[in-house]
């Protein structure tokens, strides 16, 4: 892979790479003279090492599990749009038997059904328009017999959304027994 077609973040791992940086079996990084390396934590949570080459006019952060991936994909792992995937979430465990890469929604699939129904419904619950208290009060208006004008007037929603609440589009009604 032509090392002008990467971003900054793929020249410093190719970078790190072939000046000796490597991911040992256990998890340990080592520099290129050996030494065992301290990693700090990016903003997303993934430990990191600095490497600096003024030759190439480098400087910054590699990502550990990036560079373990590397170690056992090769150039497989700098193809656009692959992802490094930590095959039990995580994120600090970057021995090969964890380390795999795949497309986002490989990664986004590798997470339990049960947290990824989670963040969904959190992140829903962050765009939502109506609280449950005000959801409860616009339902008990259309049974009343509210038009889908009137419910979208008095609420400050869209018809279209009005439309979608009564037909069960959005804002899912809870089975009957929690209702």
């Amino acid at each position: 892979m032509e090392d002008r077609n990467l971003s900054k973040a793929g020249r410093r791992l190719l970078y790190a790479y072939e000046a000796g940086y490597r991911v040992q079996e256990d998890g340990t990084i080592l520099s290129g003279q050996g030494k065992t390396l301290k990693l700090a934590r990016s903003t997303h949570g993934y430990l990191r090492f600095y490497v600096q080459c003024r030759e190439r006019g480098l400087k910054g952060p590699v990502l550990v599990h990036r560079l373990a991936a590397y170690q056992k994909f090769g150039e497989k792992m700098l193809v656009p749009g692959i992802q490094v995937r930590h095959l039990n979430g995580d994120k600090d465990d970057r021995t090969p038997g964890n380390i795999s890469i795949g497309t986002a929604s490989d990664n986004a699939m590798d997470i339990p059904e049960a947290d990824r129904s989670a963040r969904s419904k959190n992140a829903a619950s962050k765009c939502r328009k109506l609280s449950d208290e005000k959801l409860k009060r616009f339902r008990e208006d259309r049974i009343r017999g509210m038009s889908v004008g009137s419910l979208a007037n008095k609420y400050g929603v869209a018809k279209s959304t009005a439309y979608y609440i009564i037909s069960g589009r959005t804002y899912a009604q809870p089975p009957k027994a929690l209702r």
